[in-house]
């Protein structure tokens, strides 16, 4: 992906990290995924430069039951330091991954970022939802 100032934004789930690199390849420094606040599904590159993150909440086994049917995920801008600066939407969590372990041909939510808008799809649903963020850029 390319953030802002044609940083090369490069996920690296192995290590859990997003490392940076600038237009000319020289290495410009990383940040850790931020774990605690759920597990990453996707990364894509927003229109502002920053990055969007698909964050998923971490299933807890001794939690309420009731509470894994109603899991929301989340996509959040980060900047390039990984400060998150805005969350522009939430939706059911797909059945990919959960308390049963991992499903290969589950469900999945589907989103892309263009012109400032977030287009997102589930299953035969599809729908369009502009996402602005309303913090300072």
């Amino acid at each position: 992906m390319v953030g802002s100032g044609d940083t090369l934004v490069v996920p690296d789930g192995r290590l859990q990290r997003v490392n940076l690199y600038g237009p000319d390849g020289s290495y410009s420094g990383s940040y850790r995924w931020q774990v605690d606040q759920g597990r990453t599904m996707a990364f894509r590159s927003a229109t502002s430069g920053e990055v969007a993150e698909q964050v998923r909440p971490v299933w807890d086994p001794l939690g309420e039951p009731e509470a894994i049917g109603s899991a929301k995920d989340a996509i959040v801008i980060r900047s390039l330091r990984g400060d998150a600066l805005d969350t522009i939407l939430t939706f059911p969590s797909g059945e990919m991954m959960g308390p049963g372990g991992v499903r290969v041909f589950a469900a999945e939510p589907k989103w892309d970022i263009e012109d400032g808008k977030v287009l997102f799809g589930a299953g035969d649903e599809f729908r369009e939802a502009v996402g602005r963020s309303s913090g300072a850029r």
